[in-house]
Parts: C-alpha cells; sequence; structure tokens
C-alpha cells in the first residue's frame, strides 16, 4: 500500500515543515509506503525573497541576498525538505489536475490547509477534488484556521467534503463547523507534531545547545507594544536573556540574541533547551508542551482557536494573555505547568489519535 501526503511542506516555515515531516514519519512507522507530493517544483535558494516590486520589498531582497545567514537557514530548510520522502516534481498544480498522482489513498493534512479566510474556491486542491471519484481520502488534522465561517459556503463545503471516506481535524471548532455544514462526523486528533514524543524529536537534533545557559526563546509574529512590553516584563523578572527565532528579516523588538539562521533542526534545539518560552505561534505552543516548558502565549488575532482547542486538552488556556497585567496575575497564582497532568492528557491523546489514523489508513485494505 502507497500513500499520497497533500500538504504545506516546502513553505520556509517551521510549523509547516514539521507538520509534513511528523505525518510521514509517523504513517511510515505503521510499515506503509507513504510519500509527500511534491508540488512545489522550484527549489527556493533563499528564505526571504519575493518577487513583490515595492520599494519596501527591494530593500528586503538586497538585504536577504546579502546576508549570509539568511543564506545558511535557508540551505538548512533545503536539507530538511529533502530528507523527506518525496514525490517527482510537478510543474504546477495545473499538472497535477491533468495527471492525478496514483495512489492507495490519498491523505490531506495537517496545518491549515483548508483556511476559509479567502475564497473558498482558491482552496480545491486542499479538498481533493481533483482525485477520481471512489478512490480513497482522508483527512488528518486538516485545519480551517478560522471555523467562524459564513453559511453561505457550507453547500460548497458539503460537496468538497463528501468524497472524503475519513474526516478529522486538529480543532474543536473544526469538528462542529463539518458536522453543520456537511452533516458529517469528524474526529479532534493531535496536530502531526504532536504525535512524535519529546525523545523521537530529540534524536533529529544535536545534544549540544545552541545557546549556552538558561534563557527566554520567544518565537512569534507579533508587533504590538503590549507584547514588547511582556518581553520586557519577563527578562526583567526572570533575569534571563531573551533568545529570538527570527520569522522575517527585521523584528520590532530588541533580544539579547536574535537568531536568523535557524531552520527546522536548530528550531527545535532551541525549544528543547529554552527556560521559558513566549510565542503566538500555534507549533511555538506544541512545541513548549512537547518538551514540557513553561510558556505565555501571546493573544494574537484570529490566530486563537487552534491554539485554544489544545490548550483546552491540558487545562492551560489561562496560558494566554494579552497584557503585562494578565502576565503579573499568571505568575502570582500558575508561574509554573504541572506537567505530571498535562503529559497524561497529551500521552492520552496521542495514542487516541495514532490508533484513529492507523485504523483510518488499514481499514477495508
Amino acid at each position: 500500500m502507497k500513500i499520497g501526503i497533500y500538504t504545506i511542506h516546502a513553505a520556509y516555515n517551521f510549523g509547516a515543515m514539521l507538520q509534513a515531516f511528523a505525518t510521514q514519519y509517523i504513517i511510515k512507522s505503521f510499515d506503509i509506503e507513504a510519500e509527500i507530493v511534491n508540488d512545489s517544483p522550484h527549489e527556493k535558494l533563499n528564505a526571504y525573497l519575493t518577487n513583490n516590486t515595492s520599494l519596501k520589498a527591494i530593500i528586503k531582497n538586497l538585504y536577504a541576498l546579502t546576508n549570509p545567514l539568511i543564506w545558511i537557514k535557508s540551505k538548512r530548510f533545503r536539507d530538511f525538505h529533502n530528507s523527506m520522502s518525496l514525490s517527482k516534481k510537478y510543474k504546477s498544480i495545473n499538472d497535477i489536475y491533468k495527471n492525478p498522482p496514483k495512489y492507495d489513498i490519498h491523505l490531506v493534512g495537517s496545518d491549515q490547509v483548508w483556511n476559509l479566510e479567502h475564497k473558498v474556491d482558491k482552496q480545491y486542491y486542499y479538498f481533493l477534488d481533483f482525485v477520481p471519484k471512489g478512490e480513497k481520502c482522508i483527512s488528518y488534522a486538516s485545519s480551517f484556521g478560522n471555523s467562524n465561517i459564513s453559511k453561505s459556503v457550507y453547500p460548497q463545503l458539503q460537496q468538497l467534503l463528501s468524497k472524503f471516506n475519513k474526516l478529522s481535524t486538529r480543532e474543536t471548532g473544526g469538528v462542529s463547523l463539518i458536522k453543520q455544514a456537511t452533516g458529517q462526523d469528524a474526529t479532534l486528533v493531535l496536530d502531526p507534531t504532536l504525535l512524535l514524543t519529546a525523545k523521537q524529536w530529540s534524536k533529529l537534533i544535536s545534544q549540544k545547545p545552541i545557546i549556552k545557559g538558561k534563557y527566554i526563546l520567544y518565537y512569534g509574529f507579533d508587533k504590538s507594544e503590549n507584547c514588547h512590553q511582556i518581553i520586557k516584563n519577563l527578562r526583567s523578572s526572570l533575569q534571563l536573556p531573551i533568545v529570538a527565532i527570527s520569522v522575517s528579516t527585521t523584528t520590532p523588538y530588541k533580544f539579547d540574541k536574535f537568531i536568523q539562521a535557524a531552520g527546522p533542526k536548530e528550531f527545535i534545539n532551541l525549544f528543547k533547551y529554552a527556560s521559558f518560552i513566549i510565542t503566538s505561534s500555534f507549533h511555538g505552543v506544541a512545541f513548549s508542551i512537547n518538551f514540557q516548558k513553561d510558556f505565555v502565549v501571546m493573544q494574537h488575532g484570529t490566530r486563537m482557536e487552534r491554539i485554544e482547542s489544545l490548550l483546552d486538552i491540558i487545562g492551560q488556556r489561562k496560558r494566554i494573555i494579552s497584557s503585562v497585567q494578565e502576565l503579573n496575575e499568571l505568575f502570582k497564582n500558575n508561574k509554573n505547568i504541572d506537567y505530571q497532568k498535562c503529559s497524561i492528557a497529551i500521552a492520552e491523546k496521542r495514542n487516541e489519535s495514532i490508533k484513529w489514523l492507523k485504523k483510518a489508513l488499514l481499514e477495508n485494505n
């Protein structure tokens, strides 16, 4: 049996690439052949180059081209991507539509493959609408990003999901949305990055910490003054330096160390050895939990539903804060996370999710 995995896998984004790796890793652990459908034919040589022709974009491109750390980061992403089992390269998505890949099972997910904040008709590919009728289709931890969508797309969503034999999402909101829109049942499962244990992730990286000594790790997409004040407050109260992982060429905040050359393996290393973590990223939360770190989550626009759903599993929604006052209140009452309880909850959900995936792949085969 051979599985084709359709997911966001080639973006120079830590969460996207690591979830793709984890999905394939787990399926292969079932002694099932699996490859990621390589719908990204052009290797991106530099993580931050853009085709935008605005003056600001041109300046950023020049900086990216002349910064050796960004070239190192780009190579580390390419090397990690090439370590996965990939299908042949398709010139474009249109080539996949013209000549759909042949697999025993087509699996889509995880990450925000079903994000409907933009027009739904731009997202058909990850609904596998090109797969011939009658072929087996499964979703694993497919995310809508934000399940609060207009009911006007419900009929379209019902049609798109009707071909799936088994449905699962990584948010409770996604489970409810699918039920409301289509009448079908979906299962709540863990993001693939949480299917691997901390020990399994650790085997992929150097056991030598990138940063010597204790540090607070920042990984987020914020630009707010609130976040700035929280970072300063944490640095002062914990008396530790702040280390930040780059998500762009620049940062709005001042850090003790700004890591621009990190690839996926370095990302894991920085989370594993951090003393405390500040994040507004779903996968920042996932890796904090997996490595049993104390952390806080910055309130961040519409990104919160998937984070809230994950935190609810371990009973830690109060880790979400939006001000220094809320941080102080959290520290006063519950600075440290009781991972004795949390790890049991995650382990149980991990076992349930792996069993669900294995059964979905193997039944009627």
